[in-house]
This record gives C-alpha cells, sequence and structure tokens, in this order.
C-alpha cells in the first residue's frame, strides 16, 4: 500500500467517525431505552464532576467500569460546553487514539507494510464496531486504546528485553488502569504475567512493574477496601448471567441457572462474533438492547449476508498463521505471532456472552491480516490483497446500509416527552426503567428516577419527596413486577390519578387520596427482582390494578 492511498483511507476513517458524531442517531444506532440511559449515566457522572459535585471510582450504580470515561468527558465539557456533542468527541478522540496504537505496535512489532494494512482495517471498520468506537457506555472504546498501549510496551518489555524503568513503570500502570478500567482486560494481563513470570531469571525493573501496577489500580483496590470485595462480587453475579434468570427461577439453585445460561450463550457465541465483523445476524440471534429488526434493515443487508463468508474467511486465515508453532526441536518460545493469537483466543473466551465484550477482536484480527498480506509474495499476496479490499467494501456496505435506515423515532419520542414534563411542571419522577439519557438531555430540570436499576440515588429521593406524583412507563413494561408492585399501591385506598399518552410512553401524575407512598414502601416495590442469598424473601407476583384515571 503506498503512502498516499494509507493517508488517503486514513482520511476517510477520520471523515466517517466525524459523519457519525454529527449524526448522532448513527451511534444510538437502534438502541433501546435501557442502553442508551447508560450513555446519560456517562453525561451526568461528567456534569457533575465538571460541576464539582462529584468525584466517582466507577460507574454509578455498580461496583466496576472505572470511572475514566466519565473523566475525560468531564475535560471536554469544561472545554466545550455540556452536551453530547461534546461527549461523543470525547469518545472520538479515544478512537483515533486507538488508529494510532494500531499503527504503532505493528509497526514496532512487524513492518510499515503490516502497519498500514492494519489502521486502515480499523480505520474504515465495520458500522457495529464504528458505532461502539463513539458510544459512551462506561469505557468500551477506551478498554480498546489501552489493550493497545498494553500490547506496544509489554513488547518492548518481553520481546525487544527493553528493562529500562520507564517501559517497566509504565507497563505497570497502564495494566492496573487498564484492570480499573474494564475488567475484561484481567484475562489479557493473566496472560502477560504468566510469560513473564516464565522469564523469571531475567527480574530486570519488575520493582518499577509491580510500583506502576500498584498505582495504576489503587483506586479499584481502595474502593474493594472500603466495600470488601464488592467488585468481585459484583462481576461474580454477573459472570453466571443472573440477569438473564428468570425472576420466578431465582431460587436456592439461582447460580447453577446461571451457569447453564452462560452455556446456552456459548451457542451464540461465533454469531455475536460476527457482529463485530459487520456480519448481519440472523433472526434467532439474542440482542439484548436492540430495537427489534434494526440491524436487519438497509438495502444491502441481503447482499452482505450473501458473502458474509469473505470477513470471516480473511480473518480466520489470518489469525491462524497466528497459531503456536513446533519444529523439530519442540514447540517454539511464545512470539509476537503467538500473543496475538493468544489475545485472539482469550477475547472470545471472556466475551462470547456479548459482542461487546468482543470489539477487541477486530482490531486484534486487523493486525494479524495486516502482518500475513506484508509476508506473502506472489499470487499469495495478491489473492490477500483481493480479500481485504473485498472486505473494506464489505465493512463500506455497512455504512451504506446505516445511511439508509429510517431514524427510529425515539429521539422525537423523548424530546415530546420531556417537553411535556416540563409543560406540565413535573420535575422529579418515578420511572419504569432507567431514562438518565432524558434527564441528561433536559440539564436535570427534570428527574426520573428508576424502580429497577437505580443508578444515582438522589434523584429517588427527590421524587419521593416532591409534591406531585409522577410515573412514566412504556407498554412493554406493563408486566415488570415494580411496576405491578406500584399499581397495586396506587390503587389501594381508592387513589385516583391522571394519565397521559406521549408516543410510546404513559404517564401518570397528581395521584389523589390512598396510602401515602413512604421510604420503606418505595424500598420493597423497588426490590421485586432482588435476590436475597441465604433467604427465600422473594415477593411473589400479584395480579395489576390500575385504580382508576
Amino acid at each position: 500500500m503506498s503512502r498516499a492511498g494509507f493517508l488517503s483511507l486514513l482520511l476517510l476513517g477520520i471523515g466517517l467517525r466525524l459523519w457519525m458524531v454529527v449524526q448522532p442517531e448513527l451511534i444510538a444506532a437502534g438502541d433501546v431505552d435501557v442502553y442508551l440511559s447508560d450513555e446519560g449515566v456517562v453525561g451526568l457522572m461528567a456534569t457533575h464532576i465538571s460541576e464539582g459535585r462529584a468525584a466517582p471510582v466507577f460507574f454509578y450504580g455498580q461496583a466496576y467500569l472505572g470511572a475514566l470515561e466519565a473523566w475525560c468527558v468531564a475535560l471536554f465539557f469544561l472545554l466545550f460546553g455540556v452536551g453530547a456533542g461534546a461527549m461523543h468527541m470525547a469518545t472520538l478522540a479515544f478512537s483515533l487514539a486507538l488508529l494510532g496504537l494500531v499503527y504503532k505496535y505493528t509497526a514496532t512489532a512487524y513492518s510499515l507494510t503490516a502497519a498500514r494494512w492494519a489502521a486502515v482495517l480499523v480505520a474504515l471498520g465495520p458500522m457495529y464496531f464504528l458505532e461502539w468506537n463513539l458510544k459512551a457506555r462506561g469505557g468500551f472504546v477506551e478498554h480498546l486504546v489501552l489493550l493497545f498501549l498494553l500490547l506496544v510496551l509489554f513488547w518492548r518489555f518481553y520481546l525487544a528485553y527493553d528493562r529500562r524503568n520507564g517501559i517497566g513503570l509504565a507497563l505497570g500502570l497502564t495494566a492496573g488502569i487498564a484492570l480499573w478500567v474494564n475488567q475484561l482486560a484481567a484475562g489479557y494481563l493473566v496472560l502477560m504475567g504468566v510469560l513473564i513470570l516464565l522469564r523469571h531469571e531475567d527480574r530486570r525493573a519488575w520493582d518499577r512493574l509491580l510500583v506502576g501496577f500498584a498505582l495504576g489500580c489503587s483506586l479499584l483496590v481502595a474502593y474493594n477496601l472500603v466495600y470488601p470485595a464488592a467488585t468481585l462480587r459484583a462481576l461474580g453475579r454477573k459472570a453466571v448471567v443472573l440477569n438473564r434468570v428468570p425472576v420466578e427461577e431465582r431460587d436456592d439453585s439461582w447460580v447453577l441457572r446461571g451457569v447453564e445460561k452462560r452455556i446456552e450463550a456459548l451457542g451464540q457465541g461465533a454469531g455475536k462474533l460476527g457482529l463485530v465483523f459487520g456480519v448481519p445476524p440472523d433472526s434467532g440471534l439474542e440482542r439484548l438492547g436492540e430495537m427489534e429488526g434494526y440491524t436487519e434493515a438497509g438495502p444491502l443487508v441481503t447482499l452482505r449476508r450473501l458473502v458474509s463468508f469473505l470477513p470471516l474467511l480473511v480473518f480466520g486465515v489470518s489469525a491462524w498463521a497466528c497459531r503456536p508453532r513446533r519444529s523439530s526441536r519442540g514447540w517454539e518460545p511464545m512470539g509476537a505471532d503467538q500473543l496475538l493469537g493468544a489475545m485472539l483466543l482469550i477475547t472470545f473466551v471472556i466475551g462470547y456472552v456479548s459482542p461487546r465484550y468482543m470489539l477487541a477482536a477486530y482490531p486484534l484480527a486487523s493486525v494479524a491480516a495486516g502482518i500475513l498480506v506484508s509476508r506473502l509474495v506472489g499470487a499469495r499476496r495478491a489473492w490477500m490483497v483481493v480479500g481485504l479490499v473485498g472486505v473494506l467494501a464489505f465493512n463500506a456496505a455497512s455504512w451504506a446500509d446505516a445511511a439508509f435506515r429510517k431514524p427510529s423515532g425515539q429521539a422525537t419520542e423523548r424530546a415530546e416527552l420531556l417537553a411535556f414534563l416540563q409543560g406540565e411542571g413535573l420535575e422529579h419522577c418515578f420511572s419504569a426503567g432507567p431514562l438518565y439519557h432524558v434527564v441528561f438531555a433536559a440539564g436535570e430540570t427534570v428527574t426520573l428516577a428508576p424502580l429497577q436499576k437505580e443508578r444515582y440515588p438522589p434523584y429517588t429521593s427527590m421524587a419521593l419527596e416532591t409534591e406531585r406524583f409522577c410515573y412514566v412507563f412504556r407498554d412493554d413494561q406493563k408486566q415488570k413486577r415494580q411496576h405491578l408492585a406500584l399499581g397495586n399501591w396506587l390503587s389501594a385506598g381508592g387513589g385516583s390519578w391522571s394519565h397521559a399518552g406521549v408516543g410510546r410512553y404513559n404517564v401518570w401524575f397528581d395521584r389523589l387520596g390512598g396510602q401515602p407512598l413512604t421510604a420503606q414502601l418505595l424500598e420493597s416495590i423497588m426490590k421485586q427482582e432482588k435476590v436475597f442469598l441465604g433467604e427465600n424473601t422473594l415477593m411473589k407476583k400479584e395480579e395489576s390494578s390500575n385504580g382508576s384515571h
């Protein structure tokens, strides 16, 4: 690839990202409220940081996913003002940093030719991968950046034997920060740690490495000392897919059922990995958090399905080239190729339950493809170039499908909901599910406290203390246990309330009479789906009673 061709394609990739930043519907990509709400949480965290109201360690409401993204977004808010545009400018900066690090690592460890191909493949990646480069969902693009920074430093420390103190300190510091930001990094860090320990005869800069690691993960460690093993317990529950076990099945055997769900998810792991590489999903593939049929829309979806073997073939062959080698003298030592192959395998093993957990597979495979095409000669190289050009065309088809999709209309409905609440003077409301993105869009002039997935308790206190009751829900949330419990409370004692429909949303407000909503009663409503280990305190599902409107 010529220098001019490389720079032209790189600029095209940067322009593509800028286009997405000014078209936020392309970044949202059909996500439903509960997932869009995560971006709202990041915006609120950054707002609170920039205003000096908070200094979070983790994503609000949980003990994992370090708050690095929110702190970086807060910096952009201070520079450009609070808003979704400034937030996506922060993720854009990380996305561009990823391009630079992919190029840097591949050029350092391999060759300029390999680096150009790898960087172009990442710059012009499939739409799903680009969306998650720009979503502010708690640290996914930052995870990729830190992973490739780790690769750059680890290559110098381990494979190039560069044991200067600064390299050891930087590697340890990056490793610690990566573990704090996204605990998916643990699998890669275990691999790197084992490789370093196996070379125990050379212990130069180990002390700097450990000091840097301790500094990098100091916030993670300190938090888990104050709240003993909070991160481990939270991830343990998540690891057995507790949230996918129906409430009615959460008895003493809930762990076993969760493990069974994880095993079932393995059967869809390849399909979810395909999403990362731009392969349109089959109708039976589980896609949590996305509007039904959104990904399947677009004029080129059928064509993309027909040629979906292309990226899988090209990247599959490239990954196979990174397999361990065995000669007549036995297995060869772990080199840069085998490190790359091992990291690809780890990505699938730790992330197969969700495509966003496997995002690292695409840039890692792009590096592998760049390496292979740079080594081949003659007809084989020509065929590999044809394959890579085909992959770029395949990716471009996913951009075209995204461009021609009809807007989901969700943004308009949320704006209408916000306008209604502001027009009625309803400042502090409850909601069936999280709507923090609406709160962020309103600049907190309206707050919505979810009965499920509560991230910021002060909003709950505001809704409880306000004089005018307000509750927002969608029709598809009518069977949620919290909604049913709230309905029982509303109808108790013959209370009445007003009702309004705003797009997909329903608003109950201005309740008169009936039983007062106390903090204790609200807690019992919100805990309908929480598991109390060692106690059978799950409340039975009751029939809904909507009262009078």
